[in-house]
């Protein structure tokens, strides 16, 4: 598992692009 402090910054750039991706499609 990776640290909090790792992952929490990796899931809020994952949302980003997926909600650039829904607005774009």
């Amino acid at each position: 598992m990776y640290p909090e402090y790792l992952v929490e910054p990796m899931r809020k750039e994952l949302t980003n692009v997926g909600f650039q991706e829904l607005k774009n499609a």
